[in-house]
């Protein structure tokens, strides 16, 4: 590798982990990083003398040892990642619904009261199977911030990178390969998808499913068993996926023995998910009818009616497939991966496995596979597209002058379409902001407007770690708040706040950025009410 490369990355990459902070939007950078790319792939392939300095940059890539780069990449695909995701939670870019939730979860496990939800009453495990947030809780005995989940998640993915160039080592015997489909990864945008949504869990499941791949491939089955045992714990649909991969290494195994390990995965996986959401969540729910079940509302109203659909007219699910929404998603997905895996058609299976039950929702961002919904299809996808380059490895290394140009492509496209992890933001309103949070005293009860969503959630996972945390809608009739700080935006809701102001009990203490804050005076002496005990569990749902 040239000394001018060498330096130019380093230069793009320190500009990258800046960028963020400088308030202007994330792709400020991505787009025009795009465009520049783009420029250089037309001169790949229209120009020889570009065409003769690719083939030679590649075989200098191919002196470079993957084993040896495989930690230092991961270090610096951390570092990018942390300093996206905190400073889109520095900004008040972050959101209560999964970021603020997860981490009221994680505090009030903490406090005694496992998988408690402050704003629903209720418990978490009804709604989604993680206990793995037991484990994450332990965070905040370290450091009880949000943002230790955000750092959690983003270690989580860049660890990845390590088994997922161990798995590209034995796919292909070309280093430069190796370091492409490392890049690949780390710029794939439903990788970023993943992490630019807040926190959760199931992307713990990306590095843990690259090491039991791995593990797979050099035929140690129980360490592989070891670490899969333990992704159960990280979302009910998980065993699915496993499931998805036990049936291909059941019909597609190298040898009688992986075979029969990947139909005993398969059964244990499906038992698995059947115990989860048949019997544990349901449990923990107090109903049988899942929370989730009206995004698949067009299949039936529930788990049996739905089955019974499917199998009565087995035509609908082909039908669901082949709407444009879904086309669209499984072509980018291929698409972010080279399309090497329909090289490998049968590895295709977990893929598709993965997302299935995804692929045939109503809700479009779940069927669109943005979000986390691509977190536990992205391992198989990549394993897919590895067994693709085994097959098709010499012809590409042969015309690597001409496919560069194609490569560059796809990093241009991978580029121009990261998500959005910061919007453009002022310091000034952040600081703003972040005086108004400072106000409220740790572990004191909060109520927040939740008239339309939950309002200026932005804030709300800055003020998550509390079990006396509550919602009300600003547009009903007002309710006094039992809660000691009340927040709420003046614009919509100048009428609850002159009722607020009427009781005589509550006084403005602070505003900015668009909010307000009000708190309970104390009387005689004694703590306001709602500070002096946490909440106890509601009612199940």
């Amino acid at each position: 590798m040239s000394r001018h490369l060498k330096i130019s990355l380093w230069l793009l990459w320190l500009l990258a982990v800046v960028w963020p902070w400088t308030g202007l939007p994330w792709r400020g950078l991505s787009i025009p990083a795009g465009a520049l790319l783009l420029i250089l792939g037309l001169a790949l392939s229209f120009s020889r003398r570009w065409q003769d300095r690719a083939r030679a940059a590649a075989d200098g890539l191919d002196a470079v040892d993957p084993g040896r780069a495989a930690w230092p990449l991961a270090g610096l695909f951390f570092v990018w990642l942390a300093s996206l995701k905190l400073c889109q939670y520095a900004s008040f870019q972050s959101h209560y619904g999964d970021l603020g939730q997860d981490a009221n979860i994680c505090w009030n496990t903490l406090q005694g009261l496992p998988f408690f939800d402050s704003l629903t009453g209720t418990n978490f495990l009804g709604d989604h199977f993680e206990p793995v947030l037991a484990v994450c809780a332990l965070a905040f005995k370290v450091w009880p911030s949000p943002a230790a989940l955000l750092l959690i998640q983003c270690l989580a993915l860049a660890a990845a990178v390590v088994p997922l160039i161990g798995l590209a080592r034995r796919a292909s015997r070309r280093n430069a390969l190796v370091l492409a489909a490392a890049l690949l990864f780390m710029l794939n945008p439903f990788l970023h998808l993943v992490s630019e949504f807040d926190f959760h869990p199931e992307a713990l499941f990306i590095p843990a499913a690259f090491w039991a791949l791995l593990f797979w491939e050099q035929g140690r089955l129980w360490p592989a068993a070891l670490v899969v045992l333990p992704c159960l714990a990280f979302k009910e649909d998980v065993p699915l996926a496993l499931a998805a991969f036990g049936v291909y290494a059941g019909l597609w195994g190298d040898s009688p023995r992986r075979r029969r390990a990947g139909w005993v995965l398969a059964a244990f996986a499906l038992a698995a998910f059947a115990v989860i959401v048949l019997k544990v969540i349901p449990h923990f729910a107090g109903s049988r009818v899942s929370v989730h079940h009206d995004r698949y509302v067009s299949l039936g109203t529930s788990a049996g009616e739905m089955i019974r659909n499917i199998l009565l007219h087995p035509w609908v699910v082909p039908l669901r497939l082949l709407r444009p929404g879904v086309v669209g998603a499984w072509a980018a997905l291929l698409g972010s991966a080279a399309f090497l895996p329909l090289a490998a058609p049968a590895a295709l299976v977990p893929v598709l496995g993965a997302c299935l039950h995804h692929l045939l929702s109503d809700y479009r961002s779940q069927y669109s596979l943005v979000s986390q919904y691509s977190a536990q299809t992205l391992p198989f996808l990549f394993y897919a597209a590895l067994k693709g380059l085994t097959l098709c490895e010499d012809r590409v290394w042969q015309k690597r002058g001409r496919l560069a140009a194609g490569f560059v492509f796809l990093c241009a496209v991978l580029a121009a379409f990261q998500p959005f992890y910061t919007g453009p933001f002022k310091w000034r309103n952040v600081l703003e902001a972040a005086a108004l949070v400072r106000q409220v005293p740790d572990g004191a009860s909060l109520a927040a407007d939740g008239g339309r969503g939950l309002g200026r959630e932005d804030l709300l996972p800055h003020l998550a770690l509390r079990t006396g945390l509550s919602q009300f809608d600003a547009a009903r009739p007002f309710q006094e708040p039992s809660a000691r700080y009340v927040l709420l935006s003046p614009d919509r809701s100048a009428a609850y706040a002159a009722a607020l102001a009427k009781t005589g009990r509550y006084r403005r203490i602070g505003s900015g950025d668009g909010l307000e804050l009000w708190s309970r005076q104390e009387e005689h002496g004694q703590v306001a009410a709602g500070d002096d005990a946490p909440a106890l569990p509601g009612p199940r749902r």
